[in-house]
């Protein structure tokens, strides 16, 4: 695994954006946004432990939605929270990919990973949904049609015995 703790290049200067538990995702990534827009920081790091670790990917991907041309490096490293083991995730967000560690195995350039709303193709296939119907429905449905399944076939082996036997 690679070390969460790793720092970015050195003469980048970096805003750290803590996501805790009682945080919106919402928030945190407006606050990613605005310090990317107004150039207080060259990267910006999402960091969530544990529980928090998809909300930090759902901050991360609405600001690369907000943003085009976002660069992204993600590290993952193994902590000890309270005597008890958990995940840190670190999502480096920049403007340019000179600031980041591109050879890293987390980094992903602007355009991967999910499009923009305004780039969604429309689906190719489509599904006709079937009204939902009560499960008691359903079954006095099964059990009607089974019930005129075997009338049917009463009424078949019936009309059989009238006939002639064949010799």
């Amino acid at each position: 695994m690679a070390n969460a703790k790793r720092e970015t290049k050195a003469t980048a200067k970096t805003v750290d954006v803590e996501v805790v538990a009682d945080s919106d995702a919402r928030e945190r990534a407006q606050q990613a946004v605005k310090a990317l827009e107004e150039g207080t920081a060259e990267v910006v790091a999402l960091v969530g432990v544990g529980l928090q670790v998809s909300k930090t990917v759902a901050a991360a991907e609405l600001v690369k939605r907000s943003m085009l041309g976002v660069h992204q490096c993600t590290t993952y490293a193994p902590v000890t929270v309270k005597n008890a083991k958990a995940t840190q995730i670190r999502i480096e967000l920049a403007m340019s990919s000179s600031v980041l560690d591109v050879t890293s195995p987390g980094y992903q350039e602007p355009g991967m990973g999910t499009s923009s709303p305004a780039r969604k193709r429309k689906p190719t296939m489509s599904f006709k949904r079937e009204a939902t119907m009560p499960m008691k429905k359903k079954m006095a449905k099964a059990f009607h049609q089974a019930q005129a399944k075997k009338h049917e076939a009463r009424r078949g082996d019936a009309g059989n015995k009238n006939a002639a036997p064949s010799a």
